[in-house]
């Protein structure tokens, strides 16, 4: 089925937000586009369209494709009281000219002249510079911390003497090292992969996790995605580098993003999980 006109990709979101000098596109106002209630970062914009979205619509052109319509060439971020202005109380004081010229006032150079038939990838680093000039940093979290893995979700036990609690929960879920990764950003994150560092040998090894996760994973502003590593997989792994000479004495999560870059988590002592080899069981 083909994308109506106001199924925005991703893509054109964020380089809506990216190119948008923080504030609404109607003349003068200074509305910014994201606001922060108690500490969380809430849209504080609509997605308008230049020419209209559906038959009847303010500025429809019936010559356009509903991918036309959608594209980041036909969209402009409204307040809401201008937004209303825009399409419902005043919508013939309002042409499509102007509004494209709003566009193009408002974004400069930076806006739709540069993303005219560009790649994917070229997209990606233009919103990548803008997010950046503009202050929106992306900004990725991690909580590594010992628990318990169980159909019905995960929990945390303390991370100094978690080996002494897997016995204690080991009829209800399996002990598990889970992996918490928050955006508390303002934009998108792609998790391209994760797995955890044996230390001080720092060998990468991937373990099967719980409950599964497709990758790519999308992580949006203010949500998280945790991953759970049983932790009696890790008992191959460390065992095959002791045998080498190499003594583990710490573990440490790593998350890779789509733009290449490398998270790291805090580190947990393997000695506060207890002996590896006393907690094969799984569920």
């Amino acid at each position: 089925m083909t994308p109506g006109p106001r199924r925005y990709t991703s893509g054109t979101s964020a380089a809506l937000f990216a190119f948008s000098q923080r504030a609404c596109y109607f003349p003068n106002c200074d509305v910014p586009v994201i606001r922060f209630v108690e500490d969380d970062p809430v849209i504080n914009v609509e997605i308008a369209h230049i020419r209209g979205a559906l038959p009847g619509a303010p500025r429809y052109d019936i010559s356009m494709t509903d991918d036309e319509r959608r594209a980041f060439a036909n969209l402009i971020l409204l307040c809401v009281p201008h937004h209303k202005t825009v399409d419902r109380l005043h919508p013939n004081d309002y042409s499509a000219d102007e509004l494209a010229r709003w566009k193009r006032e408002h974004e400069g150079t930076d806006g739709i002249g540069i993303l005219s038939g560009i790649t994917e990838d070229r997209l990606a680093q233009l919103i990548e510079e803008a997010v950046r000039a503009a202050g929106f940093e992306r900004h990725v979290e991690l909580d590594f911390t010992p628990g318990i893995s169980m159909p019905s979700g995960v929990f945390t036990l303390p991370g100094n003497q978690a080996g002494e609690f897997f016995d204690l929960y080991r009829d209800i879920g399996v002990p598990a090292l889970l992996l918490t990764t928050r955006n508390p950003g303002l934009i998108d994150v792609m998790v391209n992969s994760h797995g955890i560092r044996l230390l001080p040998a720092n060998t990468a090894i991937q373990l099967l996790h719980t409950p599964y996760e497709e990758l790519p994973a999308l992580l949006r502003p203010g949500r998280s995605l945790t991953w759970a590593y049983p932790v009696s997989a890790l008992y191959v792994p460390v065992l095959a580098l002791e045998n080498r000479g190499y003594t583990v004495t710490h573990l440490r999560a790593e998350v890779t993003l789509a733009t290449r870059e490398e998270i790291l988590s805090n580190e947990i002592p393997l000695p506060s999980l207890g002996r590896l080899d006393r907690v094969p069981w799984s569920k």
